[in-house]
């Protein structure tokens, strides 16, 4: 949910869509994006690639802005900037992010991909790495795609802002727990497996 709200608040980008797993239990995330009123398609488990292009098929649009759900500090302004670099230069990149190579904490990665390079990459990627991580076929073969980074001032990508197992769990719920509004309840974030969020509000 807080990715999803994050997502949102990227300047440039014109819609938000959840895409999650035809697994069952990934059913809890598709609850949160309808109460969040935020569209949802659910495909591979292995194949994210496919996913992604289903989600281009269903919501057609000129490119897809790539945001990985392990993200809940996401920094709307950072990923507007990848954003903005790609539209300043629309005709001209097929692929825009902040992570090749990276300078800002992980966690804050964004990808931006044409649609037609999206295209290219589902029709042509090899099952594997290609298709688990969606860009790699991109990004690999700047001699075939026009490729640009955005980069900060300063290299902070030692820094781990993602959530990837239980020690970045605590770090990421302290920080909600130290940021949030004085006398409030900070948000609660949940590991795999626990109790869904409760319905929201639309975003």
């Amino acid at each position: 949910e807080h990715v999803l709200v994050r997502a949102a608040a990227v300047p440039g980008v014109d819609q938000v869509v959840l895409a999650t797993t035809v697994s069952p239990e990934d059913g809890a995330l598709a609850a949160v994006a309808r109460a969040a009123d935020v569209a949802c398609v659910r495909g591979s488990v292995e194949d994210v690639l496919d996913r992604f292009h289903a989600a281009l098929v269903a919501h057609p649009a000129d490119a897809v802005v790539r945001i990985t759900a392990d993200c809940p500090l996401l920094d709307s302004e950072v990923s507007g900037r990848v954003v903005s670099e790609y539209r300043r230069r629309a005709g001209e990149l097929d692929y825009a992010s902040n992570v090749h190579p990276p300078t800002y904490p992980d966690g804050l990665d964004t990808e931006v991909i044409g649609a037609s390079a999206l295209e290219r990459a589902w029709r042509e990627a090899s099952p594997g790495s290609d298709r688990e991580h969606v860009t790699p076929y991109i990004w690999s073969r700047p001699e075939e795609f026009r490729l640009a980074n955005v980069g900060g001032t300063e290299d902070l990508s030692a820094h781990r802002w993602t959530v990837d197992d239980a020690r970045d769990l605590a770090f990421v719920r302290e920080v909600y727990r130290r940021l949030a509004p004085p006398g409030a309840a900070p948000p609660v974030l949940f590991e795999m497996g626990a109790a869904p969020v409760a319905p929201a509000g639309k975003h």
